[in-house]
């Protein structure tokens, strides 16, 4: 969902280097308590948002880490430094969203009427495309299954520093999905959430597996150890052969 404009990053892969930095920012923020953090966060969400319109999402979990300190002062100053960062990161890295505003707004209303049900892609299950399009040709069918996991569990606990990571790819796949028409390209920015949280459940389900296994015989050890391996090997098959296919 691209703005025909100029913006000075390129389209996708800057825009999803830039939302991911962003979100990491924000866990940086949420860790430190530097207002330093928060103002790169809020700048590199804006840089994301004035590359593709879709990537303003990029400043939820920016958000959500502004509003982490305890007293409502300290709150307050965070979440001002974040939205003046990320204004002014559009105003600078795009200025024709405030140069030509009225094409801003026409240009918006096009993408609309263009992702409506009369287009030829369109689809009356938008998060299938999304999911399947992950599954082959991102993390992998293995990683998306952990990932929807971690997610649930992120959300259950209410733990800020999760909340903080899956707050982007939650906010900007329910946005996405509301329109019939869904282009393969659109779930790129999910990618590296997916990746990471898949990653991050197995390796928390292997933890909990291993420290059942402490007072077990060492032939069980051992027996455990290969089967760590097998599943490793089995999750990242699918996106190593993947990668592989694409880049040769």
């Amino acid at each position: 969902l691209s703005i025909q404009t100029t913006p000075l990053v390129p389209n996708d892969p800057g825009m999803v280097l830039a939302v991911v930095a962003a979100a990491f920012a924000a866990l940086t923020y949420y860790d430190s308590g530097k207002l330093g953090w928060i103002a790169a966060a809020g700048t590199l969400a804006g840089v994301a948002a004035a590359i593709k319109y879709s990537a303003v999402f990029a400043l939820v979990p920016v958000m959500i880490a502004a509003c982490s300190p305890i007293n409502a002062r300290g709150r307050i100053r965070a979440c001002a430094v974040a939205v003046l960062a990320c204004g002014l990161a559009v105003a600078v890295s795009n200025h024709f969203v405030w140069a030509d505003f009225p094409n801003l707004l026409r240009q918006l209303a096009n993408q609309y009427s263009f992702t409506g049900q009369g287009h030829r892609w369109s689809t009356d299950n938008p998060a299938a495309v999304y999911v399947a399009t992950l599954a082959w040709a991102g993390p992998g069918w293995a990683l998306v299954f952990l990932a929807v996991g971690f997610a649930a569990y992120a959300l259950s606990t209410g733990n800020p520093r999760l909340l903080i990571f899956i707050s982007f790819p939650l906010v900007y796949i329910w946005f996405m999905t509301q329109r019939p028409l869904q282009v393969p390209r659109w779930p790129y920015p999910l990618v590296p959430f997916v990746a990471v949280g898949g990653a991050a459940a197995l390796v928390a389900g292997l933890q909990a597996v291993q420290a059942r296994m402490v007072m077990r015989p060492a032939s069980w050890s051992r027996g455990l150890q290969a089967a760590f391996a097998m599943a490793v090997v089995a999750v990242v098959s699918q996106p190593v052969w993947a990668g592989t296919v694409s880049f040769s």
